[in-house]
């Protein structure tokens, strides 16, 4: 037979806010900066008729590239796929796959690609003013000429070097482009 009053009186009052504080894990105080890109901080540019960039983060360890695309209207990206997952979102105009026209992206949509996913992207002809899409991509982006054939490779190391070296030749700068691991 048990004591209830022994029971009674192994029942621990609820913690106020300040023991739970005390009890949790801490969290590593590693002064870590937030960094800003400011929209004139980086340049758009040119990488092929109609189509520019600008190269805000890459991650060469991690095989990450994020940036802005300026498409006008009526260009097209080769039919390409990535060895990595692409995540995009359109801020300005529209465009769509030539595999699947229906899906047209505009202001506000968001678009997941599964590595290997392989498309066409294009740009209506008809629309005012260009398409700003961002884009995160991770690993390559494999280019194939109108016959399906390998035209080139690029992946977050070689997006960033051309980024700095197109810079320099139009006169701006690619510091405040944010890079890990190089």
């Amino acid at each position: 037979m048990t004591d209830e009053s022994a029971v009674e009186n192994t029942v621990e009052a609820p913690m106020d806010v300040d023991q739970i504080a005390a009890a949790l894990p801490k969290i590593p105080d590693w002064h870590a900066e937030t960094l800003h890109i400011a929209e004139g901080d980086l340049d758009f540019v040119t990488i092929g008729e109609g189509v520019e960039v600008k190269v805000l983060q890459v991650d060469v360890k991690q095989g990450l590239w994020v940036v802005f695309n300026r498409f006008q209207p009526g260009a097209k990206i080769s039919p390409h796929y990535h060895s990595g997952q692409v995540f995009a979102v359109t801020l300005q105009g529209r465009w769509f796959y030539k595999e699947s026209p229906e899906a047209v992206n505009g202001p506000g949509s968001y678009l997941y690609e599964p590595a290997g996913s392989r498309h066409t992207l294009m740009i209506p002809e008809d629309q005012d003013g260009p398409t700003i899409v961002w884009f995160a991509i991770y690993g390559c982006n494999v280019q194939l000429d109108e016959a399906g054939d390998l035209d080139m490779i690029v992946d977050a190391q070689t997006m960033l070097n051309g980024y700095r070296m197109l810079c320099d030749m139009q006169g701006s700068s690619s510091a405040k482009t944010i890079v890990v691991g190089e």
